[in-house]
């Protein structure tokens, strides 16, 4: 079951919506922050609300961290942190802000009661040592790597970084765009803006085929991610500031609309 993240609210999730969703077969609650696809980064007080909300309804929660060190003027929360006594399980790896996708190399950390996660985490252990096959030079790199994760972080996403070079990029050139609205992104490096316009226009599923196929561009449909409006698309902003450009130029030429000059980049 799917739990609503308010575009108005920065796409924090709204509590309510959620505790309707809830019935007697839910048995965790998965959150996502800093979020994909929208950049979200949820804040403390909303964490606490979905603990609490975990807490009363007996659930596990299961918290999705793998950007947790990609954010832009914005202080990731860990959930398991908030809430020591709740079964939590937190996913997290190197691949996205030691920018090594394919080195599988992720883990996640089991935390709260003891005697509410043994069980869980005999069986999950069993699993990995019979169907997981790790891959061993990765496992010796997570060391170091964690060493320096901070100073990892500052490289990519401080005030000279290219992950929020890029970021900047794409939100400036977005924002010039009259048919598009977006949120500010404040983690991750993904964009999620809102098509509007007076007159009807086609699904997000058809303007991601038509900006592929008419204009080489590679965009999701906002439905991919179980957002029933049909009216938003995902960006990734991992290109160079010049491809970025470049992409934001034919994106706003399928909308009719032109880009000025890029502004200069902060």
């Amino acid at each position: 079951m799917y739990y609503r993240c308010d575009e108005r609210q920065g796409w924090q999730p709204d509590a309510d919506h959620l505790r309707d969703r809830i019935t007697a077969r839910t048995v965790a609650l998965v959150t996502n922050t800093p979020h994909n696809p929208t950049g979200a980064v949820w804040n403390a007080a909303t964490l606490r609300t979905l603990a609490d909300i975990a807490r009363s309804r007996e659930l596990l929660l299961m918290a999705e961290e793998i950007y947790a060190h990609i954010t832009y003027d914005a202080e990731h929360t860990v959930l398991a942190a908030l809430a020591p006594d709740v079964p939590c399980v937190t996913f997290s790896g190197l691949s996205k802000i030691c920018c090594i996708p394919g080195f599988r190399s992720a883990w996640m950390a089991v935390s709260g009661p003891r005697a509410a996660t043994h069980a869980y985490t005999e069986a999950v252990t069993q699993l990995a040592s019979l169907r997981l096959c790790p891959n061993v030079p990765a496992q010796h790199a997570i060391p170091p790597a964690l060493a320096s994760i901070h100073r990892t972080q500052n490289d990519l996403t401080g005030h000279a970084g290219p992950l929020r070079e890029r970021l900047n990029t794409a939100w400036e050139a977005l924002s010039d765009i009259p048919t598009l609205t977006c949120a500010r992104p404040r983690g991750a490096f993904y964009l999620f803006p809102c098509i509007t316009s007076a007159a009807a226009l086609p699904h997000d599923s058809t303007v991601a085929d038509t900006l592929l196929r008419d204009h080489g561009v590679l965009v999701a449909p906002g439905s991919d991610f179980h957002l029933t409006s049909g009216d938003h698309i995902r960006l990734s902003a991992l290109a160079e500031p010049a491809t970025i450009d470049e992409a934001m130029e034919r994106i706003a030429h399928h909308f009719d609309t032109s880009i000025a000059t890029p502004r200069s980049r902060h």
